[in-house]
C-alpha cells in the first residue's frame, strides 16, 4: 500500500465515505440486486485478461477483491494489485486472499484512480469492474490507466449501464429507483447510497460513449459487449506496442526495404 495520505476532491473524499461504509453489505447486495449476474460479468472480464497471459495486473475500483481473486486464480504466474479509495473494502479483499491462499500474489494499494502512484508502462493488464462511474473525471482516469499500461497490455472495463428497450429499462427503472434502495436498507445498509447508485449509471458514458473516450485516452483495438438483459458493457482496448513515431519511422524503413529488394 502506498505511504501517505491520500489528497482526494470532495467528490472523491465523499466517494471513499460512502464505500468505507457499505463494505460490510457490499458483496451480499451485489448479488441480491443483480441476481448473481454479477459474477457471471466478473467472469467475462477476468476471462477476457487471461487469454493475454499478463504477469502483473493492476485491478481499478477493486472493491471486495472479486476481480482480484478471479484474476488472481486464472493467472497462477501473476500478480494482481487490487486498488481501491477504501481501506476497508481493501482489507476485505486481503481476507479473502488469505482464505483462498493467494494473499502471496495478491496486493493492495490505497489509491486514487485520477492520480495512480505507479509508473508509467508498470502493468501488463489494468482492470475496472463497476467504478469508472464513480470517477470525478473519466477521460482522466482513461489516460491514467494508458499511463501505467505496458505497450501491448490490455485494459478491461466492466461497468453497468441502462437497457435501451423501453420494456426492460421500465423494469430495470423500478428495480433500481425502488427495489435496490429498499433491500439496502432492509439489510441495514445505506439507503442513499444505492439510490446514488440508479444516478451514476444514468449519466456513465455507455456504450459508443464510452469505446469514445478510451480511444481518445489513446486505446487502440477497442470493442465492447454488452451482456443480457442490457444493463452491463464490458470495453476492451489494447496500448500499442509502438509508439506513433515507432510506427512511423518502422513503415519507413519497411519501405526502403522494398525498394532495396526490388
Amino acid at each position: 500500500m502506498p505511504d501517505g495520505k491520500l489528497s482526494l476532491s470532495a467528490f472523491t473524499g465523499s466517494i471513499k465515505q460512502m464505500f468505507d461504509a457499505i463494505a460490510p453489505q457490499y458483496d451480499l447486495l451485489n448479488k441480491i440486486n443483480s441476481f448473481g449476474l454479477d459474477a457471471l460479468w466478473r467472469r467475462k472480464l477476468a476471462d477476457t485478461v487471461t487469454r493475454e497471459d499478463p504477469e502483473l495486473i493492476l485491478d481499478l475500483a477493486a472493491g471486495t477483491g472479486d476481480v482480484t481473486l478471479a484474476l488472481a486464480e486464472r493467472n497462477p504466474d501473476a500478480t494482481v494489485v487490487a486498488a481501491d479509495l477504501s481501506r476497508r473494502m481493501l482489507y476485505r479483499t486481503l481476507y479473502k486472499a488469505l482464505e483462498r491462499g493467494l494473499s502471496d500474489r495478491v496486493k493492495i494499494a490505497e489509491v486514487d484512480a485520477l492520480n495512480l502512484p505507479f509508473e508509467e508502462g508498470h502493468f501488463d493488464a489494468v482492470t475496472c469492474a463497476f467504478g469508472i462511474r464513480n470517477f470525478e473525471d473519466i477521460p482522466r482516469g482513461l489516460s491514467e490507466m494508458y499511463r501505467v499500461l505496458a505497450p501491448g497490455g490490455v485494459v478491461a472495463i466492466l461497468e453497468l449501464c441502462e437497457p435501451v428497450t423501453k420494456p426492460v429499462n421500465d423494469l430495470y427503472q423500478i428495480h433500481t429507483r425502488k427495489v435496490i434502495p429498499f433491500v439496502a436498507s432492509f439489510l441495514g445498509s445505506d439507503e442513499d447510497s444505492y439510490r446514488y447508485l440508479h444516478d451514476s449509471i444514468a449519466v456513465v458514458p455507455n456504450r459508443e460513449e464510452m469505446e469514445h473516450l478510451m480511444i481518445e485516452a489513446g486505446f487502440r483495438h477497442t470493442r465492447y459487449t454488452v451482456f443480457l438483459p442490457g444493463v452491463a458493457a464490458l470495453y476492451v482496448g489494447y496500448k500499442a506496442r509502438f509508439s506513433a513515431e515507432m510506427c512511423a519511422i518502422k513503415d519507413h524503413f519497411g519501405k526502403l526495404l522494398a525498394r532495396a529488394t526490388d
